[in-house]
C-alpha cells in the first residue's frame, strides 16, 4: 500500500516558525514524517516566498494557495499526484509532539481490517469481541467498506460532556449530556474522546467521496503528553514544559 503524507503550511502563521525546544513547529512535523513509513511527504505551501522553504528537506513542496478546508486541500494535492496513493495522512504542524510511531500506527490501522496492538503510549482501539466482529463482517457488505478513515484522539477525562453545559445567554440550564450530569469522572460511561488534531488518515477513495471521517472511522488514542494542539499561548507553555520534561 502506498501512503502519501500531507503537511499544510501557512506562511502568515508566525507560530509555525517559533522555536519549541530545539526546532520550530514545521521541523517537528517534517521530522516525524521523515522517520515514519510514509512513502512520500508533500508540504502544501500557500506562497513560494515563505521563509520555510529551507525547512522542508525530504518533502515535496507544492504551491496550492489558500484552501477553505483540510479536505479541499487534500483533494488539491491528490489532483497533482501522477501516481495515485492508496491513502493519505494529514499532519498539522500545530501538533508537534506526535511521533513517527504514532503515524505508523495510524497507517497500519487504515489498511488493516481491525485494530492491532499499538506502540507504547498509544492505543489502536480495544480488541474486537464477538459482537464487534459481527459488526465488522456486516460493515464489509456496505457501500462504505473502502471508505476507511482514522483519527487521532485523546480521552476526555475531566472534560467529559457530562460535565459540560450549553450557553443559553445568561444561564447554564442545559447540560450537554443530562444523564451524565452528576456522575463522577471514574464512573462516566461511555468514555468520551476529543480529536487532538495530530493525525488524520484516510483511503484515497474516502477523500474522493468527500470525507475525512467515514462511518468506518477508527480512533487512535494518544496520551495527553503527545496530544498538545498549539492554538493559544497557554498551549505553547504546556508544549514547552512537556518538551523540557519528556524524553523525545
Amino acid at each position: 500500500m502506498r501512503t502519501l503524507g500531507i503537511i499544510p503550511i501557512k506562511a502568515a502563521s508566525e507560530k509555525n516558525f517559533r522555536v519549541l525546544g530545539h526546532q520550530n513547529l514545521i521541523e517537528w512535523t517534517v521530522g516525524a514524517a521523515m522517520y515514519s513509513r510514509l512513502d512520500k511527504t508533500v508540504a502544501a505551501i500557500d506562497t513560494l516566498d515563505g521563509p520555510y522553504l529551507d525547512k522542508l528537506d525530504g518533502t515535496f513542496p507544492v504551491h496550492l494557495g489558500a484552501y477553505a478546508t483540510p479536505l479541499k486541500l487534500i483533494q488539491g494535492v491528490l489532483a497533482l499526484e501522477k501516481e495515485k496513493p492508496d491513502g493519505i495522512v494529514y499532519l498539522q504542524v500545530t501538533s508537534p509532539l506526535r511521533s513517527a510511531e504514532d503515524i505508523d500506527a495510524c497507517i497500519d490501522m487504515l489498511y488493516e481490517g481491525r485494530p492491532a496492538p499499538a506502540p507504547e503510549g498509544g492505543v489502536r482501539g480495544a480488541k474486537l469481541d464477538t459482537e464487534d466482529w459481527l459488526l465488522e463482517r456486516r460493515y464489509r457488505k456496505t457501500p462504505e467498506h473502502n471508505l476507511r478513515t482514522v483519527m487521532s484522539v485523546t480521552q476526555a477525562e475531566d472534560l467529559h460532556p457530562g460535565h459540560m453545559y450549553w450557553d443559553d445567554g445568561h444561564f447554564m440550564s442545559r447540560p450537554v449530556s443530562p444523564r451524565h450530569e452528576w456522575g463522577n469522572r471514574q464512573s462516566l460511561q461511555p468514555k468520551a474522546f476529543y480529536r487532538n488534531g495530530a493525525i488524520y488518515a484516510a483511503t484515497t477513495e474516502a477523500i474522493e467521496r468527500h470525507t475525512l471521517r467515514s462511518s468506518w472511522c477508527r480512533p487512535y488514542v494518544m496520551p495527553p503528553e503527545r496530544s498538545v494542539n498549539i492554538d493559544t499561548e497557554w498551549d505553547w507553555r504546556m508544549a514547552e514544559w512537556l518538551v523540557g520534561n519528556t524524553q523525545h
